[in-house]
Order: structure tokens, then C-alpha cells, then sequence
């Protein structure tokens, strides 16, 4: 998970990590200690 840029004040594009095997994808879309290691606000 990254943030590619920040529009306005609390607007962020984020891209995500997506996961792959033999089975399909996996996306993890939220995990609190990551979107604080980011940079992103806790609330």
C-alpha cells in the first residue's frame, strides 16, 4: 500500500497491494497500522 498523491486537504489516491495464486486475488484494503505508516491520519 502506497499513497501516489494527495489532492486536497483529506482527498489521497492510494494504491493498493493486490495478492495472486492458482486461486484468484486477494486485496487487502484496510489495516490501520498500515494507512498510519503512510502517513494518513487515523480517523
Amino acid at each position: 500500500m502506497k499513497v501516489i498523491s494527495r489532492f486536497f486537504n483529506d482527498v489521497f489516491l492510494i494504491e493498493l497491494d493486490v495478492f495472486s495464486d492458482e486461486r484468484g486475488y486477494f486485496l487487502e484494503f484496510f489495516q490501520q497500522k498500515k494507512l498510519e505508516q503512510c502517513g494518513l491520519p487515523p480517523d
